[in-house]
């Protein structure tokens, strides 16, 4: 698959389409060191990093995650990613993304987005983390060094 992106491969819901766009505008953007439109790895390449952004929508989508707690957002994340690429190319990104996207799809039209973000933050528990964890070891990321 080329990197090119065609409108009907973003998702018609609206959370969705904004962790897609917010994915491909990550990678988009020229950073030293890292994969971009001019620059890939020898392992990894920018075809690879638009997948995943495309393949994140299906698994961030409101209606799905008003049901999915946080860590099983990061698990979905990975899994998705992992069906369309080898490479760990979007953890940190899910990571970062999950309890956002949670909170956005569960909070009250009158509930500010900082808020909501706090509660579901303070709402965190052993689940999530254990989830979280084996979505990370699941993930295999590379330059974390050996731990005992």
């Amino acid at each position: 698959m080329d990197a090119t992106l065609a409108h009907s491969s973003l998702s018609r819901d609206l959370l969705a389409r904004d962790v897609q766009l917010a994915c491909l505008l990550e990678v988009s953007a020229l950073k030293p060191g890292n994969i971009t439109p001019a620059h890939d790895f020898s392992d990894t390449t920018y075809a690879d990093m638009v997948r995943s952004a495309l393949a994140l929508g299906a698994a961030f989508a409101h209606d799905r995650a008003r049901h999915r707690r946080v860590g099983e957002l990061i698990a979905d994340g990975v899994s998705a990613t992992a069906r369309v690429t080898a490479a760990n190319t979007n953890l940190g990104i899910v990571l970062l993304l999950a309890p956002l996207v949670r909170a956005e799809a569960t909070r009250p039209a009158d509930e500010p987005l900082r808020v909501a973000t706090g509660r579901i933050l303070a709402g965190l528990d052993v689940d999530d983390a254990t989830a979280a964890f084996a979505a990370i070891v699941a993930a295999q990321p590379g330059g974390l060094g050996d731990a005992p």
